[in-house]
């Protein structure tokens, strides 16, 4: 007989919305590794990963190389993720206008403020300047040589936006962008002119207020241009 304690049990009885992350975790990951069991290994991976959100936006080498995670648990945890990703996109109302960078901050500030690694967020555009929908690019450092536009634009392109505005916090609280700041925005500028998509803003936010990449004059006017 099932124990009605477990997550799976748990979960089919319709108690979802009171299960921990762990234990939701559990459920997907299934089975657990090598002296511990799929609850066990379930804090253990979150652990690693910063929380059930660093989970889901993990890539397939990342969650590959963690002990206990194989092809067949990689897998059903990036399937969780991308219906997520879907899901957020789909359920996030179209605005007949792009947000603006003070409205980008009032926001997203809650969202980020209190993350201690710098998290890029693709705010997705649609050809007539409509935002949809939004994604976590990145998590960690944001510099050019860690970031590769190739993994911004992918999700960018499977949204179909016609143009993205990018947008970053500063946990030190100080949105001062950084030359290495500048120096990714310029290289997705450029990588996202040859896509055809257009950068409208690169925004950096943090508890001491924002600054507008474009608003400082370091986008080009094609770029902006709706």
């Amino acid at each position: 007989m099932s124990d009605p304690q477990l997550p799976r049990e748990r979960l089919l009885n319709g108690a979802a919305n009171s299960m921990l992350d762990e234990e939701l975790l559990a459920v997907l990951l299934s089975t657990g590794a090598e002296g511990s069991n799929h609850r066990a290994l379930a804090a253990l991976v979150m652990q690693h990963f910063g929380g059930l959100a660093g989970v889901l936006e993990a890539g397939p080498g990342e969650l590959l190389t963690r002990r206990g995670i194989g092809p067949a648990k990689a897998s059903r945890l990036l399937a969780a993720a991308e219906i997520w990703r879907r899901m957020a996109a789909r359920q996030m109302p179209v605005r007949a206008t792009c947000p603006s960078p003070k409205e980008l901050f009032n926001e997203y500030l809650p969202r980020l403020g209190a993350e201690a690694q710098e998290h890029l967020i693709g705010i997705f555009v649609d050809s007539r300047g409509r935002r949809f929908g939004d994604q976590v690019l990145c998590i960690g450092g944001l510099s050019g040589a860690l970031v590769h536009p190739r993994d911004v634009y992918r999700p960018v392109i499977r949204a179909a936006a016609a143009a993205v505005i990018l947008l970053h916090n500063h946990p030190s609280g100080d949105p001062t962008p950084s030359q290495s700041d500048i120096d990714l925005t310029n290289t997705l500028q450029l990588a996202g002119e040859l896509l055809g998509i257009r950068l409208l803003d690169h925004v950096i936010i943090g508890h001491e207020g924002f600054r507008s990449i474009a608003s400082m004059g370091l986008l080009s006017s094609e770029s902006r241009a709706a």
